[in-house]
C-alpha cells in the first residue's frame, strides 16, 4: 500500500481531493469510451438519412407512437424521413419484436437510433444499437445472419429468369446483400463492430426514388455501396 506522509492536516486534505480527482477523470474516461463509439455512429447515420433521405427528428407524437409499437420500423410514413434516439431509460418497458430484434431484451441496449422512410410499397430502415457487451452485439449479429439466409435467397435468384444477386460476406463482422428478382429489390446491411451492431434494410420497386436514395444513403453513411456491389464494382 502507498502511504503519503504530510506535514499537516490540510497537506492531506489537498491530496486527498487531487486524488479523488484524479480516479473520478479516469473512471469517466473509462466509462465513455464506449458512448463515443455510439455517439459517432449515430452522428454518421443521422446525417445520412438528413442528407439523402430529407429525414427529421421524430415529434412527440411519434415518438410515443413507436415506443408503443416496440420500436418495430414498419408501415408508411408517407414518403416522410424520421428518426429518433432512445437511451436505456427509454426502454424500461420496451418488449422488442422477436423478427426485428431477435431475442434482445430491453437491459442488454445502453442505447439505440432508428430510422425509418417508407411508402405504401417501399421502405428503408436502419438502427444502430450500442448493447451492454459485446457478446449481445455478435448473438445479434448472428441472428440476423440466420434470418437472411443467404443460401435461399441465391436459390431464389437461380430460379428466377430475370434476376440479379450480389453479396458482400467476405469479413466475418460484416454482410451486405442486394437481390432484383422477378421486378422487387430486397437488400439488407448488418455490421458488428464491439458492443456495436448496425443494421439497415431496403425493400421496394427499383423504379420507386427510395431505391436511389437508399443507394445514397449506404455511401453517405460508409456502409457498402450496394449499387455498386449489385453491378459487381464494388471495391476491396
Amino acid at each position: 500500500m502507498l502511504k503519503l506522509r504530510t506535514s499537516g492536516g490540510k497537506n492531506l486534505k489537498k491530496l486527498a481531493a487531487l486524488a479523488l480527482a484524479v480516479m473520478m477523470t479516469v473512471g469517466a474516461v473509462g466509462c465513455s469510451s464506449s458512448g463515443k463509439k455510439f455517439k459517432k455512429a449515430e452522428e454518421k447515420l443521422i446525417a445520412a438519412a438528413e442528407n439523402c433521405c430529407d429525414a427529421a427528428v421524430m415529434g412527440k407524437s411519434l415518438r410515443k407512437k413507436y415506443t408503443k409499437r416496440n420500436l418495430k420500423l414498419s408501415g408508411s410514413t408517407d414518403g416522410e424521413g424520421i428518426y429518433a434516439t432512445y437511451n436505456s431509460d427509454d426502454l424500461e418497458n420496451i418488449e422488442f419484436d422477436e423478427r426485428d430484434y431477435g431475442e434482445l431484451d430491453s437491459e442488454d441496449v445502453k442505447n439505440i437510433t432508428v430510422f425509418l422512410k417508407s411508402d405504401s410499397s417501399n421502405m428503408i430502415t436502419a438502427r444502430v444499437l450500442e448493447l451492454k457487451n459485446k457478446d449481445a452485439a455478435q448473438e445479434l449479429f448472428d441472428y440476423y445472419k440466420d434470418m437472411i439466409d443467404l443460401d435461399s435467397q441465391k436459390h431464389k435468384w437461380k430460379r428466377s429468369s430475370d434476376g440479379e444477386f450480389a453479396t458482400d460476406e467476405d469479413k466475418d463482422d460484416t454482410l451486405a446483400f442486394i437481390a432484383m428478382v422477378d421486378g422487387y429489390c430486397k437488400s439488407g446491411y448488418f455490421h458488428v463492430d464491439g458492443n456495436l451492431l448496425t443494421a439497415v434494410s431496403f425493400t421496394g420497386y427499383p423504379e420507386n426514388d427510395l431505391l436511389e436514395e437508399y443507394y445514397d444513403f449506404m455511401r453517405e453513411a460508409e456502409y457498402t455501396d450496394m449499387e455498386a456491389l449489385l453491378k459487381g464494382d464494388l471495391e476491396d
